[in-house]
């Protein structure tokens, strides 16, 4: 920003919400993979080093006949074969293809499992499996034989057995979980919600084999598979709200949007509440029922169990925390802090926003593994203290992380790369000459150039914690301090601005229109909308202030919005957005929506907007959530 350049009582700034150009490739990564074009662009300066001495990065190749070097993207789960010599990477995101001749590649557009053989600790890539939809639930079966995978929009489980030649879909599967039957367009797709479809996350299977409980994300429920033989099918179905359950309680909050499950045992399920902050514990025996409501600090995601099935290890988003559960007494032991040290590089009594959002146990039950997307790290926690110990650095974004069977070696996926310039994408026809379909063959979408990696190294000593956690504070400017100038700087604009007004332009960068502004860090040579084209902007870009190096770490609109109004966005919109935007179901929850229902409004048939008349049906959608209370409409 040019400092008090113009200094009025109101002032104003234009930001083109646009996505920031990237850091060219994370070190160890395959570039020969990328179908993203390699540049030397900075990415708001800040380093990603995944790079663990010993360790290796991948990225993930589906090997598609139609597009051999074509990369996945998303990655975000990874388990472990109960003989820990298999390891599965999930993808759950955008991952669409198109032909030469801009046609949409049905056959290569599919959500995929990794296999990957661990056997020797150093991963390779044995077999790509591919799922049509997919929303973060993948478990083994406890005999290591067979394999599930929640099927996300298709309200379905994907069985996989091992054969001779590999893993391969089993006859039967997948299983229907029921919820599109009998859906009422247009307000109801089978979903919860306004025009929302079901979609199948979190899943675990009890140790007998017998049953398998999948989160209904969409449908605030939970659906229970029972095993006959070598057959499964759907016996159970609870609905988690308070209200379903019991009439009585009808507009208490519980239950929504439920993501991650497992399992204690054969008979309690635990199954994580994103929405309402709480994780619903359930009895399976019989017809399953809610036996209490465990109320968390944080929107809780991924979960783990110990060994003995004794503690539950929660990691929370927006707490940036772990939750530590006693499954006996069912009550929050303790929140264990996730997002840095007590060191230097703490800039302050909380180092917030790291998205937290997995959790792994050492082999020997005395350290914690907690993903922190937004940081691009892994933070090693002591159980004996709480504290962390120390921060590994990951690639971008990272979702999940495993340990193979002596707890030597660690793997983690990240949801995300950089991308850099995607000129061959002009969706609208706006490049002389080329229509819509034109634009598509080139698969330069911003989402498509999002690319998922594998990250494996030696689990890293205590001693070697120190190094680690500088290199992840170096990353994140974590020991940045304003300079003298700055200060100068904010105390002017404290003393003479009274009110700020924020204009944001979306879906153009700064050059594309004001690269011809004769002030400013522009390049005229790639405006496109220049001050003949759009004189306000110009005018007011002149007359107040010009925000020509403001970036966020968005893609898309969707998580773009929560990064330029709230300089964040958290997990479950990260999550969300590609899928969202793929057309694999989920809504566009971030902009004062959730499934298409304004939950600022008190009322159903307001918050609806009297869409339809089974948009007023009680139990359609949730309603007014605020100060940490919520009704129901």
């Amino acid at each position: 920003m040019n400092r008090c350049k113009h200094l009025r009582h109101v002032i104003l700034g234009i930001a083109l919400l646009a996505i920031p150009a990237a850091t060219p490739f994370l070190r160890g990564q395959n570039l020969n993979n990328l179908t993203a074009p390699v540049m030397k662009i900075p990415n708001q300066g800040v380093k990603i080093t995944p790079f663990v001495n010993g360790g290796q990065f991948v990225t993930l190749n589906p090997e598609l006949a139609d597009f051999p070097s074509y990369v996945a993207g998303q990655a975000v789960t990874s388990v472990v074969s109960p003989n820990q010599k298999t390891l599965l990477v999930l993808t759950s995101g955008y991952n669409q293809m198109s032909y030469s001749n801009g046609a949409y590649a049905a056959p290569d557009s599919n959500e995929y499992v990794f296999v990957f053989d661990i056997t020797h600790r150093i991963p390779v890539q044995t077999q790509v499996v591919q799922v049509p939809n997919t929303y973060a639930g993948i478990v083994f079966d406890p005999s290591g034989a067979t394999f599930y995978v929640s099927g996300g929009v298709d309200d379905d489980v994907h069985i996989y057995d091992l054969g001779p030649t590999g893993w391969a879909e089993r006859l039967g599967s997948p299983i229907a979980l029921g919820h599109l039957a009998g859906a009422v367009p247009p307000a109801n797709l089978g979903g919860v919600g306004l025009q929302v479809q079901p979609a199948a996350a979190g899943i675990a299977i009890t140790a007998n084999s017998q049953q398998i409980v999948v989160a209904n994300y969409y449908n605030d429920s939970i659906s229970v598979l029972g095993k006959a033989g070598t057959t499964w099918a759907k016996t159970g179905e609870l609905d988690l709200r308070p209200g379903k359950i019991n009439p009585a309680q009808s507009g208490t909050p519980g239950g929504e949007y439920p993501f991650w499950v497992v399992i204690k045992g054969n008979d309690t399920a635990y199954v994580s509440s994103i929405r309402d902050r709480e994780i619903d514990v359930i009895v399976l025996s019989g017809f399953p029922s809610v036996t209490t409501r465990i109320p968390v600090k944080g929107q809780p995601n991924k979960m783990v169990l110990n060994a003995a099935g004794t503690m539950l290890y929660v990691a929370q988003d927006q707490s940036d925390s772990v939750a530590v559960i006693d499954t006996a007494s069912n009550a929050v032991l303790n929140n264990f802090f996730a997002g840095g040290t007590q060191d230097k590089f703490r800039t302050s009594s909380a180092l917030t926003g790291n998205n937290t959002n997995s959790v792994a146990l050492s082999r020997d039950e005395k350290s914690l593994y907690v993903t922190n997307g937004a940081a691009n790290d892994v933070a090693v926690v002591g159980l004996h203290d709480g504290t962390v110990a120390g921060l590994i650095p990951t690639g971008l974004y990272p979702t999940s992380v495993s340990l193979n069977g002596d707890g030597s070696y660690m793997y983690v996926t990240n949801f995300k790369s950089p991308t850099g310039p995607n000129p061959l994408n002009c969706h609208g026809g706006v490049l002389p000459g080329k229509t819509a379909d034109d634009c598509y063959t080139g698969n330069q979408y911003d989402l498509q150039l999002i690319k998922a990696g594998l990250q494996s190294f030696p689990t890293p000593k205590k001693f070697e914690l120190g190094a680690l956690t500088e290199q992840v504070a170096d990353n994140n400017h974590y020991g940045h301090r304003p300079s003298d100038e700055d200060r100068e700087t904010m105390a002017a604009l404290r003393e003479k601005i009274q009110h700020v007004i924020y204009v944001i332009k979306e879906n153009r960068t700064y050059d594309q229109i004001l690269g011809d502004l004769a002030v400013g860090n522009g390049d005229p040579s790639l405006t496109e909308f220049g001050e003949a084209t759009t004189p306000n902007l110009h005018n007011l870009a002149l007359n107040f202030v010009t925000l020509d190096n403001f970036y966020d770490r968005s893609e898309v609109s969707m998580d773009g919005w929560p990064w330029s109004t709230s300089a964040r966005a958290p997990d479950v919109v990260e999550k969300q957005t590609s899928p969202e935007y793929a057309g694999r179901g989920l809504s566009y929850d971030s902009e004062g929506t959730n499934r298409n229902v304004n939950v600022s409004l008190p009322t159903l048939g307001r918050a609806t907007g009297g869409r339809s008349a089974n948009s007023t049906r009680p139990g359609r959608a949730a309603g007014h959530h605020r100060h940490g209370s919520s009704r129901r409409a």
